[in-house]
Formats: C-alpha cells, sequence, structure tokens
C-alpha cells in the first residue's frame, strides 16, 4: 500500500490579462499558496507519492521565482516522491523550467511523449507516465501499453481527455481497461470527476486546485488516500482559497434598487465570505427603474469578489401597445419577434430598444 496525493492543472504564474494588475498579483500567489497547502498537507499525512499529472506551470509565463519556490517546496518532503508529468500548458522542451533548472532527487520528471517509468522496491510499486513535448497531444501513449509485472502497485501519471479524438492526448476505456495498472492519476479537465473504473483499473480526473474564472465554478483541490493491489481509498481534500460561484437573482416586481439590494444581500448570506460571485439579475421591472449595477456591486463587499450582469427587462403594457395603430403601436410590432424571441439576450436588447425607443416617441409628443 502507498499513500498518494493526485492533483492537476495547477497553472502557476497564469497571466490573468483580463483584470487589473492588483488582482492578477494576487490571484498568482493566490494559487502559490495552494500549491504550498498541497504539499504541506502531505507532510502531515505521511504522503510518500505527489503527483502532478500535467500543467503546474504556464510554460509562456512562468518566473524563475515560482519555479525557485516549487523546488523549495518539494525539497520539504525529500521522502516523498514527487511524479511531475508535463502537460500541453508545460511541454518538456529544451527551454521548460523541466530541462533548464535542476530538481531535487525525489522530483521524478517524465520527459518523452512516449510511456517511462520509475521503479520504487521499497513500496513495490512502478510508477509509469509521459510528457507534452509540445502543446498538442494527438496519441494516447499508452494505447497499447501493459504493466511489466502485475505484481507490483503499477501507477500512471497521465495528462489527457477521455476521448476518441483529440489534440489533448485522446484517452478510451479500452485503454484503461487493458492497461494493468492499479490507478491512473489523470489531468487536463479542470472539473474533477468521480474516481471510476474500467476493468480492474481505477482513475480519476483531479481537477484544478483552485478555480480562475467563471468557468471553474464550485470547490476544488486533489484526490488523497491509498492506493494498493486490492484497489483504492480516495478522498477529494479541498485545498481552493477562494470559490467562483454563478447565481441569478429574480428581481419581478421590485421597483427601486433598494429592494433589488436587499435581495441581493439576503442572496449573499448564504455564501462564503471567501467567494468570487457573479450574479444575473433576471425577471421584469418598471420601465421607471435604472437598475445601478455598480452601486449593488459595491455595497455587496462582504464577498471577496462581485460582478453583476443586468438581464432584467423593463415591463410593457404589451395589449395596450401592439392595439395602438400610430407610430408607437407600429414600433412595438417592429421589435415583437425579438421581444418574443427564446434567445434571452435578444430579448434583453429588444426591450432595451423599446424602452429607449419609448422614450424618444414621448420627447416627439406622440402619445404613448
Amino acid at each position: 500500500m502507498i499513500k498518494i496525493l493526485h492533483c492537476a492543472d495547477i497553472h502557476l504564474d497564469t497571466p490573468f490579462a483580463c483584470v487589473s494588475a492588483d488582482d492578477a498579483r494576487a490571484r498568482r500567489l493566490q494559487i502559490r499558496e495552494v500549491f504550498g497547502e498541497m504539499v504541506e498537507y502531505a507532510l502531515r499525512e505521511g504522503t510518500r507519492l505527489f503527483i502532478i499529472s500535467g500543467d503546474l506551470f504556464e510554460d509562456t509565463a512562468v518566473t524563475y521565482e515560482t519555479v525557485s519556490f516549487v523546488i523549495e517546496r518539494i525539497s520539504t518532503l525529500p521522502d516523498c516522491i514527487f511524479a511531475l508529468s508535463p502537460g500541453n500548458h508545460d511541454p518538456y522542451h529544451a527551454k521548460s523550467p523541466y530541462a533548464k533548472v535542476q530538481f531535487p532527487p525525489n522530483a521524478y520528471i517524465f520527459r518523452t511523449n512516449g510511456i517511462e517509468s520509475f521503479d520504487f522496491p521499497e513500496w513495490n510499486l512502478t510508477l509509469y507516465g509521459y510528457a507534452f513535448t509540445s502543446p498538442s497531444l494527438e496519441f494516447c501513449p499508452f494505447a497499447d501499453f501493459t504493466v511489466r509485472d502485475p505484481s507490483r502497485i503499477n501507477i500512471l501519471a497521465a495528462h489527457g481527455e477521455l476521448a476518441s479524438v483529440s489534440p489533448y492526448c485522446p484517452i478510451s476505456e479500452k485503454y484503461i481497461a487493458s492497461s494493468g495498472l492499479d490507478y491512473i492519476a489523470l489531468g487536463h479537465i479542470h472539473k474533477r470527476s468521480e474516481v471510476a473504473k474500467a476493468g480492474r483499473t481505477f482513475y480519476a480526473q483531479a481537477g484544478i486546485p483552485q478555480g480562475r474564472a467563471f468557468d471553474e465554478t464550485g470547490e476544488k483541490g486533489a484526490y488523497a488516500g491509498t492506493v494498493d493491489k486490492k484497489g483504492v481509498d480516495l478522498e477529494f481534500i479541498r485545498f481552493c482559497r477562494s470559490i467562483f460561484t454563478q447565481e441569478s437573482l429574480d428581481v419581478t416586481g421590485m421597483a427601486t434598487n433598494a429592494a433589488i439590494l436587499d435581495a441581493a444581500r439576503s442572496l449573499c448570506e448564504g455564501l462564503p465570505q471567501n467567494t468570487r460571485l457573479s450574479l444575473t439579475l433576471t425577471g421584469m421591472v418598471p420601465t421607471s427603474l435604472e437598475i445601478d449595477v455598480r452601486a449593488i456591486e459595491n455595497a455587496l463587499d462582504r464577498l471577496i469578489y462581485t460582478e453583476i450582469r443586468n438581464a432584467a427587462i423593463p415591463f410593457y403594457n404589451e395589449k395596450t401597445l401592439s392595439a395602438d395603430k400610430g407610430v408607437v403601436g407600429m414600433f412595438f410590432r417592429i421589435l415583437q419577434p425579438s421581444l418574443d424571441s427564446a434567445d434571452m439576450n435578444e430579448r434583453r436588447i429588444a426591450s432595451l430598444a423599446l424602452k429607449y425607443g419609448l422614450l424618444s416617441l414621448q420627447d416627439q409628443n406622440f402619445e404613448i
């Protein structure tokens, strides 16, 4: 039996080009802290195999300072094996950190896009893996692979996705089932999977340990536990410092910004303080109400970050407008197909066009 921690897709030194420089620095620091916490967890728990299944770094942005931090952290656990399987964001090449910097002796780096292995007799363990050597890998290195010695604990560190065709190492369950491996530690997909089984081989995607944007919502972390010849006993451990969350709020019937703010505060009460919230306002509001998105965002300061998208649409008396025989009715009937569209964004744009069009017509002394 061997005690492992399986993580992937840490993406140290992500540029975060679409946010402010200060926020980008804070987010990069947070990712670094999460990696440090995973190493500290491994130290406390007596972990013997720490697997990073690809994308430890952002290849085009990684700094020497960050690489030095990783090396220092790995050095704190000299009795733990660190298995590094370079992925599509940090492929192994002559100028990559893996090739240019001396890693500690307990770091085992896979360097080719074919299957490599390391043996650890003291653990009855054979560790297999491979590396991306460019940003894509259109074949699966273990497609026709079987383990050398089925009596050993056989573990594979693999970056790729379950698919028949993919530029990022397509992995078939057939390959998994025929491999003879005890566990395949997968990376690349940022949403973790449950531990699954094909044949006698267990496998899982660890997901990203710290969300970076609103397409990486929910709690993030790593898998930790044991692997032996009888099977695996792994549990998800949360390591993320902040959680990206998307919510919607129906503001139908609310006539003031104060009412919307009260409802938003009530929704936020159930969220942890370390939440980064994207809130979409939906429903119908009076035509006289101008929703002050910025003021509501600023007032929701209990959370570490809030952004609000206003998708609420103004309410009009459609029966009156459609019956109008003048310019107002003609204008409404032109917009009506878009107002009734199944596409929410098209409805929102049409509603705004109707609102400002009616206001313009009102200024021209048309009866509305």
